[in-house]
């Protein structure tokens, strides 16, 4: 029962994009959780508390349908289309929260969410397909070790800096850099796809040996 994070050396190098997709998605999650109910009284304009858990949930529950939604696609494919609209959507919501409107913080927020859930579960069938199952569960700890330290360090981190920054200051440093892990994930995932990977490397060297 001893825990164990054992990232195989045939995903290590995709691992790293798929990390900072990872850190951007569940980092967003956290910033809602932690400071949406605060940005929605300071900059929507909203103070009551069904208006903030609204604000909350509209990017927490469409998370759950961006997997199913994408599962068509091929893995690599969902993670990259998911990391992109990802990027957009936070735009979109810092566009929103600039001009104080509610209904375009909403619909931001839903696509953000669709786009996290696309984003993770295609990171996480990029990575765990094609691996031994003894491979998975440390594999496995490492996404989720990565996802929640995403989701916990920058939120308090954005909670500390607000006396200094204050709420608006922080709302698009935070964004900007869900904005540039989400594009970091884009880039190292679209350049690893392009070279062979480790497994097809001793696929190919056991073929030539038989």
């Amino acid at each position: 029962m001893v825990p164990a994070v054992r990232i195989p050396a045939a995903v290590r190098t995709v691992f790293v994009g798929a990390s900072a997709i990872f850190i951007a998605c569940w980092a967003l999650a956290g910033f809602y959780q932690a400071l949406a109910p605060s940005l929605s009284a300071a900059e929507l304009g909203h103070t009551g508390s069904l208006f903030a858990g609204f604000a909350v949930a509209a990017l927490v529950a469409p998370s759950a349908l961006g997997g199913p939604l994408t599962a068509k696609l091929r893995p690599r494919a969902a993670m990259v289309t998911g990391s992109t609209i990802l990027g957009l959507a936070v735009v979109g919501v810092l566009i929103a929260v600039a001009a104080n409107s509610a209904p375009g913080f909403f619909v931001a927020s839903v696509i953000a969410g669709l786009a996290f859930g696309s984003a993770f579960h295609g990171g996480m069938r990029t990575l765990m397909g094609g691996l031994a199952p003894a491979d998975r569960a440390g594999l496995l700890s490492g996404i989720y070790l990565f996802s929640y330290l995403g989701a916990a360090i920058p939120a308090f981190v954005a909670g500390e800096l607000i006396s200094t920054w204050g709420l608006s200051t922080v709302t698009r440093s935070y964004g900007g850099l869900v904005i540039f892990l989400a594009t970091t994930a884009i880039v190292i995932v679209t350049v690893t796809a392009r070279r062979p990977s480790p497994m097809a490397h001793a696929t190919t060297a056991a073929g030539s040996l038989e």
